[in-house]
């Protein structure tokens, strides 16, 4: 798409911001930065992944779906260094009673691999609890790894799947 100029832009800004300023210059790149976008393919031990890079945003995402969930993950970091990415199930962050649910990978594809070998991400809801503290009852979920001692650690009981990341609406 060759560069256009836009008399009435008196700002800069991406999407959504400034509210009012460079509307046409934030749809282009919208409308260039979608009609771009490749997702690739990565066929792992527990899932097939999509992944994509933003090269405008220096992100990447990774969709994977196993059974009736949905897991992604949002990745990102400087140029030429590894990302750090964030598991999600089902569109919800996880509630993480393990610790961090981020990882490091060396880059998208290296996450998107790891991702869909079942490393991180789809394998966060392999062990779910139920426990009560004194802010009332919670349901967590995580991988299998740990799975018996935080749920000991929390005094939970070990139950199929939590509520919160049902895949239905």
């Amino acid at each position: 798409m060759a560069a256009q100029a836009f008399p009435d832009c008196r700002s800069v800004g991406l999407f959504t911001l400034p509210p009012i300023h460079c509307n046409a210059e934030k749809t282009a790149l919208n409308e260039c930065t979608v009609s771009n976008t490749i997702w690739e393919n990565i066929n792992g031990a527990r899932a097939t992944c999509s992944f994509t890079t933003v090269a405008t945003l220096g992100d990447c995402y990774i969709d994977c779906t196993v059974g009736n969930n949905n897991f992604s993950s949002q990745c990102g970091g400087p140029a030429g260094l590894p990302v750090r990415c964030n598991c999600s199930v089902n569109y919800r962050w996880l509630d993480m009673y393990w610790g961090d649910n981020s990882f490091y990978a060396n880059d998208c594809a290296d996450a998107a691999r790891r991702v869909a070998d079942g490393e991180w991400c789809t394998n966060y809801v392999d062990c779910c609890f139920e426990f009560t503290d004194e802010n009332g009852k919670h349901c967590a979920c995580g991988p299998e790894t740990g799975c018996a001692e935080t749920a000991q650690a929390y005094k939970g009981t070990r139950v199929e799947k939590c509520p919160q990341y049902d895949p239905s609406p």
